[in-house]
């Protein structure tokens, strides 16, 4: 299911659906930060669910068939906010589980509402030196995203409506800036095309 945004205290149910009726075992993950273990919530058949110790009192398995299922918090709170995985099989123990490519989940703080990114596209300086690896020209371009909340973004970059991936090089992540996240991402090109007049630049910030 898509990203959620909840405030504390409130519900969230984040859905899981497949289509093999075979893989009756139904499992919940939970990672807190990007690169981190999964953590087991709970398992369970279409009317058994099982739960670990640290999540059986906040978190609640529901399941309608045997391949449609949700994972639902009754009453949200900050330390919930993570990425939730969900998993098909047919056992807990040893069959190959097939895994979904999780809900982001984000509890919002108290007295911090939504709000969306300010974009500044910053051209290259006139004194920016010459790549010496490839004797060839370079120009940067930099993106910045400031003032948003929560840290839901992605940052693209097209040239002439094309995307571009060759040259881009983005924060690994937005960075806290005092109640609001900030991100920036640089673009790097050679010297002809940016001085080509009818070259367009574009910086696609997404936030959802």
């Amino acid at each position: 299911s898509p990203p959620h945004i909840v405030k504390q205290g409130s519900g969230a149910k984040i859905e899981c659906s497949h289509d093999d009726s075979s893989l009756i075992m139904m499992l919940w993950y939970q990672q807190r930060t990007a690169g981190s273990p999964l953590t087991l919530i709970a398992y369970g058949y279409e009317n058994l669910p099982s739960y670990e110790d640290d999540f059986k009192r906040e978190f609640t398995l529901t399941r309608n068939s045997p391949v449609n299922g949700a994972l639902v918090i009754s009453r949200a709170k900050q330390s919930h906010s993570a990425v939730y995985f969900c998993a098909a099989s047919t056992h807990v123990n040893y069959d190959p589980a097939f895994f979904g490519s999780g809900t982001r989940l984000t509890v919002l703080e108290n007295g911090i509402s939504v709000q969306e990114p300010k974009v500044e596209l910053l051209q290259p300086s006139p004194n920016e030196c010459q790549n010496q690896k490839s004797n060839v020209r370079k120009k940067t371009l930099v993106c910045l995203a400031t003032g948003f909340y929560p840290d839901h973004v992605d940052v693209s970059w097209e040239v002439n409506g094309v995307k571009v991936s060759d040259g881009v090089a983005t924060d690994s992540a937005a960075l806290r800036d005092g109640d609001h996240y900030k991100i920036s991402s640089r673009l790097r090109v050679e010297s002809k095309l940016w001085f080509t007049p009818t070259t367009m630049f574009k910086c696609i910030v997404g936030f959802y």
